[in-house]
């Protein structure tokens, strides 16, 4: 059965969708890697709070960013919610690691 001229702009319009999800992944990946490096660094000098001054920028520049791009401000928001959440979970878990503070 051939392929309609439909289905096969389908196909390709999915096949970027999965290539633009691999690469929020990817960066998502070296996020995460940075909130260790700043985890490291935080413990290493004796620092256990989160900055709420820091995720309130993030935020801002995100709503900026979204306005710009004419991407849903609050949907970024939602999906930036859970990612802090994650980063401070990591965070805690890394900066009480090898400690009885947790």
């Amino acid at each position: 059965m051939e392929k309609t001229e439909f289905e096969s702009r389908l196909n390709d319009i999915r096949e970027d969708i999965d290539s633009v999800d691999e690469a929020i992944c990817n960066m998502f990946a070296v996020r995460m890697s940075l909130v260790e490096l700043i985890a490291h660094l935080k413990k290493e000098h004796g620092i256990t709070e989160m900055s709420e001054s820091r995720q309130h920028e993030i935020y801002d520049k995100l709503k900026d960013a979204a306005i710009r791009s004419g991407v849903s401000a609050s949907m970024m928001r939602r999906i930036y919610d859970l990612v802090f959440n994650y980063s401070i979970m990591r965070q805690n878990i890394i900066i009480y690691e090898s400690s009885n503070e947790v």
